[in-house]
């Protein structure tokens, strides 16, 4: 039986499931030490490549150029030049992420690299329009929340991992249809009232961070559960909602004909409520609020100060939800719609694409994007980022994917501290 070489590689590609054993270093150096270039600029990438046992005999190269990893600009299957090097060329007519994935493989061992370039990142634009409603959609959101009293329980709790003086609470807020928001507040030592962070999870469903990070910084911190769950079960019990209820991540599909029903209506709804909280909290500058989080997280630090004004900052990473209607267009996005949806679903997620709902937003906003992101990819993270209004500043991280570690949420917490105590 045949196997098409082509087909595999982009499957292997786009899933990041190994193949054989990794075996030896492959590596990709484009031409532009910064990662980006201008519309029809020729792109060169320098491919290098070894095994461990010093092999050289039946190696073979695969390697795909594409516009976003979704149309295909040029795709070969060819022997490795002895030497293990090789230069391949690209450009894009339109702007974009012009992407290079590798394969080498020899026998069983097979390794995989890939590198990306901006190209005129700054003309990206979202592919979608925005309800006519919307507005009106998310008021009567709102209005709902309003009509609904936040009975706040705080609860004091002891916590010997932080330092004397600061002072921690689990909290519990009343929200809509009948649940309840959840999360830590964290306050730092000392007295009056302090700048506070509203910090919202990624995926999934886990115990919730306390985020004292941005305690240390000097800020008051709510991390708040988004499933309407206690913060502090035993890990087996999360697990089980997991594999159970929510499916893994499945739980972003759930609903999502109706823009009502949708999952994240309620989720949006408990972050305004979660800022409810803080505003009124007497251990808070109500007008010095931000909000922080990365991939969901980054989607609900974009879509809550586009509905809620008393947010004054935002620092946030790879979001999610942004350019919905991308892969209609040719780009790949967050794959929420799928082969058999219509306008019904599209329509319906319109209202929570935060590409569109950037447009809303003038306070300062710092990004951060993955140039190597499967899950949220650059294109649709910058059709967010070039729709904001206000102060901006976009951090580039061109050999990251989607998993850029937690060493960056340290410097938001100084930029937001910085930032909100300069408002």
């Amino acid at each position: 039986m045949k196997t098409n070489i082509g087909i595999l590689f982009l499957l292997i590609m786009i899933s990041g499931l190994p193949v054989g054993a990794e075996a030896g270093l492959l590596e990709i150096k484009p031409d532009k030490t910064n990662f980006l270039c201008a519309l029809g600029e020729q792109v060169t990438f320098d491919i290098s490549g070894t095994w461990e046992d010093g092999r050289e005999n039946c190696t073979y190269i695969h390697y795909r150029i594409s516009q976003d990893c979704a149309t295909t600009i040029k795709e070969v299957t060819a022997p490795f030049p002895s030497n293990g090097t090789m230069k391949v060329t690209g450009a894009m007519d339109e702007p974009g992420f012009l992407r290079c994935d590798v394969m080498m493989f020899n026998g069983p061992d097979t390794v995989r690299a890939t590198s990306c370039v901006g190209v005129q990142v700054n003309a990206i634009r979202p592919t979608g329009s925005p309800p006519k409603d919307f507005d009106r959609f998310w008021r009567s959101a709102k209005a709902e929340l309003i009509r609904i009293p936040m009975d706040p329980i705080v609860e004091p709790v002891h916590d010997s991992t932080l330092p004397d003086g600061y002072k921690i609470y689990k909290i519990s807020l009343a929200s809509t249809g009948g649940g309840r928001v959840h999360g830590w507040f964290t306050v730092p030592e000392g007295k009056g009232t302090f700048p506070a962070v509203l910090f919202v999870p990624g995926a999934g469903v886990r115990p919730t961070s306390k985020a004292t990070v941005f305690t240390r910084a000097g800020l008051a911190v709510l991390s708040i559960n988004v499933h309407g769950i206690d913060p502090d079960k035993e890990i087996k019990y999360y697990q089980g909602l997991r594999a159970n209820i929510f499916k893994g991540d499945d739980y972003f599909f759930f609903n999502k004909k109706d823009p009502h029903r949708y999952y994240h209506y309620r989720v949006i709804q408990d972050c305004i409520r979660a800022v409810d909280f803080l505003h009124t909290c007497d251990k808070v500058d109500s007008s010095k609020i931000g909000i922080c989080g990365g991939s969901q997280g980054g989607f609900l630090s974009l879509i809550t100060p586009a509905l809620d004004k008393r947010i004054k900052a935002a620092s946030l990473a790879v979001p999610a939800m942004c350019d919905i209607t991308g892969p209609l267009y040719g780009r790949h996005t967050y794959g929420l719609l799928e082969q058999g949806d219509g306008e019904k679903e599209i329509q319906a997620l319109s209202y929570y694409d935060v590409a569109l709902a950037a447009s809303l937003i003038n306070i300062p906003v710092q990004m951060r994007v993955g140039f190597l992101d499967n899950t949220c990819p650059p294109t649709a993270v910058y059709s967010a980022y070039n729709n904001l209004r206000g102060k901006k500043e976009m951090i580039h991280l061109p050999l990251k994917g989607h998993n850029i570690g937690g060493e960056w949420l340290r410097d938001a917490s100084l930029w937001l501290l910085i930032t909100l105590q300069g408002n």
